[in-house]
């Protein structure tokens, strides 16, 4: 990642002096026989150009997936971490029946307090 960090700090320089190069090629006055080594110069220049914004395309793609495949590692390191922590803990509480019997009659209530709040506060906000 670095390396393609550095890259890609070096690239618009790279282009901007071979656009520059480019330019004073193109626009210098000359003779005959220098128009011919001019045009050779420009076409010379002009393929280094494409070379650098295919380059950059490249490079684009390979740091993405380059990024993309660290974002997946780091989410399946984490995913890692927290099954073997959640195997560490104590869960028999949790597969106690009463105990998903008394989480379900408190969603129920909270779920009809917060039906009552919310018909309330409209009740309040319609006078």
């Amino acid at each position: 990642m670095a390396f393609f960090s550095v890259l890609f700090g070096f690239m618009p320089t790279a282009t901007a002096w071979v656009s520059k190069l480019l330019i004073t090629r193109w626009s210098r006055r000359s003779t005959r026989a220098e128009k011919a080594q001019n045009v050779n110069a420009v076409v010379f220049l002009a393929l280094i150009q494409f070379g650098l914004y295919a380059g950059n395309s490249l490079l684009q793609t390979v740091r993405n997936i380059n990024q993309q495949a660290l974002q997946e590692l780091t989410a399946k390191r984490v995913q890692l971490m927290v099954m073997r922590h959640a195997n560490r803990l104590d869960l028999s509480f949790f597969e106690n029946p009463e105990f998903y019997d008394s989480l379900s009659r408190r969603n129920r209530g909270a779920a009809r307090a917060r039906w009552r709040w919310s018909s309330r506060y409209s009740a309040w906000c319609a006078r």
